[in-house]
């Protein structure tokens, strides 16, 4: 009865690692059946009048800035540079929904790819037969307390899983802000003194959609240093068993969660984000 406890709380592992997989390879337009993307599609197009009325704002704003005299509009390259930048960012902004989809689908083609040639097969987590078999030798006067050990230690595995499950949720949440909003920030590439802003936005926005490469990634990397790290446990009594093989799990799973946490970091550090 201990390695049924152990092995229903690696279940509920199981169970959210095929979510997870599932989650981290949706599209924009399918992910809950697709309520959310529409949503998102009436805020953007609603937000692109309010875009193009800041695109024209931030071009006067950096044409002011960037002129030291009305005189150089009267050099040729100076006035087809700012009217290419100012057709460039309208067509950015009235288009910024297709353009957030595409470096969507592109950084999920990545996901996708690595995906397909690790498949959720090598992410299920099993009782080793060895600890099976040695803790199934155990009477039931003998497995009460190990028992009662596995049963708190599947709902701390819970726990973690569901903690896990949540980050990669909040990461497609931001998904969709990013594209509900992209017309009002994409509008300061208008102006040579307000680009940042779009820049930013834009690297802000790459590095969310590289966290599903980075969470992908660490969910491999786990499975393979946890199946190899199990092969140590002691087979030393029922409860040492039992606390060893445990103890094992929820570290890796709190190492897991914590670095699924930093992809933020991980993500923006790799492409250089954290800069202007």
């Amino acid at each position: 009865m201990i390695t049924e406890a152990l092995q229903n709380g690696l279940d509920t592992w199981n169970e959210k690692i095929f979510e997870i997989w599932n989650i981290l390879t949706d599209s924009l337009s399918t992910f809950r059946g697709g309520g959310i993307y529409e949503i998102i599609q009436i805020i953007n197009t609603s937000l692109i009048g309010i875009g193009i009325a800041l695109c024209v704002l931030f071009f006067f704003l950096g044409m002011m800035k960037s002129m030291s005299s009305f005189a150089e509009l009267k050099r040729p390259e100076i006035a087809v540079k700012m009217f290419l930048r100012f057709v460039f960012t309208h067509t950015v902004v009235t288009q910024a929904l297709d353009l957030m989809v595409k470096l969507f689908n592109f950084v999920q083609g990545i996901v996708v790819s690595i995906s397909d040639r690790i498949g959720t097969g090598a992410m299920q987590a099993s009782v080793p037969s060895e600890v099976k078999d040695y803790l199934d030798s155990f009477g039931w006067f003998d497995s009460i307390f190990p028992w009662v050990l596995a049963l708190i230690g599947s709902l701390v595995i819970a726990v973690l899983s569901f903690l896990i499950l949540l980050t990669i949720y909040s990461r497609f949440f931001k998904i969709y802000i990013f594209t509900a909003v992209a017309p009002i920030p994409l509008a300061g590439f208008a102006g040579e003194t307000t680009s940042y802003i779009g820049r930013g936005f834009l690297k802000s926005y790459i590095s969310v959609l590289f966290e599903g490469v980075v969470i992908i990634l660490a969910c491999v990397i786990f499975s393979a240093y946890s199946s190899n790290a199990q092969n140590d446990i002691p087979l030393t009594g029922s409860m040492t068993t039992t606390w060893a093989y445990l103890s094992d799990v929820i570290f890796n799973l709190l190492v897991l969660n914590g670095i699924i946490k930093l992809t933020s970091n991980l993500s923006r550090e790799m492409l250089g984000a954290n800069g202007g």
